[in-house]
C-alpha cells in the first residue's frame, strides 16, 4: 500500500472558531438583542433571521403560540400563551430501519414573554 502525503494542507476550522454574521430582516420591528454575534440588517425572502451565505437554506421566524390544557370533560382548564417564540433546539429520532419503535422528536421552544390564563 502506498502512503501519500499531499503537499497542500487543508485547514478545516473548528466550529468554535467560526463567527457567523446574522441577518435581521429589515421589516422586523423588534429585533432580538444579539450581543454575542455580529448582526446586519437586510431583506430576507422568508423569516426574520438567517445567517450570511445560508439565506436560501435557513431562516427563523418568531411566532406566538398557545398551549391549551383541558380537564376530563374536555373543557379548557388553562392556557399558556408564549409570545415571540423561536426554535431553541431540536432532536430528531434515531433512524433505524430494523427498529419497530416509535419515532420521537423533541423540540425546545424559546420565547420572550409568557402569560398564564
Amino acid at each position: 500500500m502506498n502512503n501519500y502525503t499531499s503537499p497542500h494542507k487543508l485547514r478545516v476550522p473548528r466550529l468554535s472558531d467560526l463567527k457567523p454574521t446574522i441577518i435581521v430582516d429589515s421589516r422586523e420591528q423588534e429585533p432580538l438583542p444579539l450581543s454575542r454575534l455580529q448582526a446586519v440588517r437586510g431583506t430576507l425572502t422568508t423569516g426574520d433571521y438567517s445567517v450570511v451565505g445560508l439565506e436560501q437554506l435557513f431562516s427563523i421566524e418568531r411566532k406566538s403560540i398557545s398551549v391549551i390544557f383541558h380537564n376530563d370533560a374536555g373543557e379548557e382548564a388553562g392556557r399558556m400563551n408564549l409570545f415571540n417564540c423561536w426554535p431553541g433546539g431540536y432532536k430528531g429520532p434515531a433512524l433505524n430501519a430494523k427498529s419497530s419503535a416509535h419515532a420521537t422528536e423533541k423540540i425546545e421552544i424559546s420565547f420572550e414573554t409568557m402569560e398564564w390564563k
